[in-house]
């Protein structure tokens, strides 16, 4: 909600029935994100810069697919047709057993992976929300992101790659 209002500004400016009109409530903790003049510029020029950006990760996400298609113990999410992905992340996917370890691994190799999103309903301000969703809670063990943006190198690339094919099956042999 913006700024933890309870009413919209068209709610109580765009009818004539309220008189006043800068009467309002704040009832809960909200958030006001609008956009500054020099942020808005630096987005337009980044739009001119879009399909090319999207177009060199989606180069990158292509490697590591071909790169990952059938290493055993790892999954590539499935790429589904009628979808256009930015690719702004790169998922790949382990036994919960070996996530963190290879996440670790990989940072010992100075590669920085990562895991992406910690569910939502596992937060306390959301506990009051509490369900039980098993494959959420299933699937986020397995996620690891890998390093993916525009001008990552063919050479960076193929460490990343190199270095998840030669992770350590079993603990203890790193």
């Amino acid at each position: 909600s913006w700024s933890g209002i309870t009413s919209s500004t068209w709610s109580r400016y765009g009818q004539k029935k309220i008189s006043h009109k800068w009467e309002y409530q704040v009832k809960e903790l909200g958030y006001k994100y609008q956009m500054n003049d020099l942020a808005a510029s630096i987005g337009l020029v980044q739009f001119n810069k879009l399909k090319l950006t999207n177009a060199k990760r989606a180069a990158v996400a292509k490697h590591y697919y071909q790169a990952f298609k059938n290493l055993p113990g790892v999954t590539t999410l499935a790429m589904k047709s009628w979808a256009k992905s930015s690719h702004h992340n790169f998922v790949i996917k382990v036994a919960p057993a070996k996530r963190d370890r290879l996440i670790e691994y990989l940072g010992v190799q100075q590669i920085s992976a990562n895991v992406h999103y910690y569910p939502n309903h596992f937060y306390p301000l959301f506990k009051k929300f509490k369900r039980e969703l098993p494959v959420t809670e299933r699937v986020w063990k397995e996620m690891v992101l890998l390093p993916i943006f525009p001008d990552l190198t063919k050479a960076d690339q193929n460490k990343i790659i190199k270095a998840v094919k030669n992770f350590p099956p079993k603990a203890g042999r790193q």
